[in-house]
């Protein structure tokens, strides 16, 4: 085993965008559906029942603004993640150093290999901080890549110099 490459899958992507589109969708016929329950409340009983519509239609209002925060954040984390692969070979390792999302580091220049949670609805993240003071990160969750593969990797042709942290996530 002299060099191993884990790549970037467009398939894993187009699932999490489909993920989020649907999210929105739901958040917006939900919202619906509440309006059309108020004005039938509004409509069909209109000495008692307009206090209560009117409670459903702001419920509606705060539920459309629930689901646009979240999806809107959600769609930038996704995007965010999708940026990061402009290059197919997420991580190539060899036994000169690794090739970090086309950003070469020789195993002396790797100061750090962390594995991180995701923030806010984005992928748990690959970080490498190089000792230059370098850091990239790529989300490990759109590659190829069981995390413990890739450490494995790591280590053997490194030579035992460098080894990817999993002290971070939680188990």
């Amino acid at each position: 085993m002299d060099e191993v490459g884990f790549y970037f899958r467009p398939e894993v992507a187009a699932t999490r965008r489909r993920q989020v589109r649907a999210y929105l969708i739901t958040g917006a016929v939900w919202t619906a559906l509440l309006l059309l329950v108020a004005l039938a409340i509004w409509f069909f009983f209109p000495d008692t029942g307009r206090e209560s519509a009117y409670w459903i239609a702001g419920a509606a209002g705060v539920s459309l603004l629930f689901y646009l925060v979240i999806g809107l954040v959600r769609h930038t984390r996704m995007l965010e993640d999708q940026r990061r692969m402009a290059v197919p070979l997420a991580v190539g390792l060899n036994r000169d150093g690794l090739m970090f999302a086309g950003v070469w580091f020789y195993w002396q220049q790797v100061g750090a290999l962390r594995l991180l949670p995701g923030r806010l609805g984005g992928a748990d993240r690959l970080e490498i901080q190089g000792r230059d003071g370098r850091k990239l990160w790529l989300p490990i969750e759109l590659t190829d890549a069981s995390p413990a593969a890739l450490d494995q990797s790591v280590r053997v042709l490194s030579s035992g110099l460098a080894s990817v942290d999993f002290s971070r996530l939680e188990v």
